[in-house]
C-alpha cells in the first residue's frame, strides 16, 4: 500500500497516479481497512479519480465497519448530510 500512496502524491505523472489508484483499489477489495479509507476519500473528493460520493461513502462505511476509527468518525460526520435514499443505496451496494 505504501507504493500506491507514493504514486498518488502530487508531482507524480497521471499514469503513475492511476496505477496507484488501481493498487489502492486492489488492497481495498482484499480487505485492507486503511486502503478502503484512502480509496473512499479519493472517490468522495474526486482526487485522481472522477468524483463519486456514493462509492466514496460505500468504501468509507466498509472501512469504518472494519474498525478503522478515522473512517468511523468521518462517516458519522458525513452521514448527517445524507438523505435516506443515499443511505439505502449504500446498504444495497454492501449486499451485492
Amino acid at each position: 500500500m505504501n507504493l500506491a500512496l507514493y504514486l498518488l502524491e502530487d508531482g507524480q505523472s497521471r499514469e503513475d497516479q492511476v496505477a496507484g489508484a488501481r493498487m489502492l483499489l486492489l488492497a481495498a477489495e482484499a480487505g485492507s481497512r486503511e486502503a478502503q479509507a484512502a480509496y473512499s476519500l479519493m472517490l468522495y473528493e474526486g482526487r485522481t479519480l472522477l468524483q463519486d460520493r456514493l462509492w466514496g461513502l460505500f468504501w468509507l462505511s466498509l472501512a469504518g465497519q472494519g474498525g478503522h476509527m478515522r473512517a468511523q468518525s468521518l462517516f458519522r460526520k458525513l452521514s448527517d448530510t445524507l438523505d435516506t435514499d443515499m443511505i439505502q443505496r449504500i446498504a444495497e451496494m454492501k449486499e451485492e
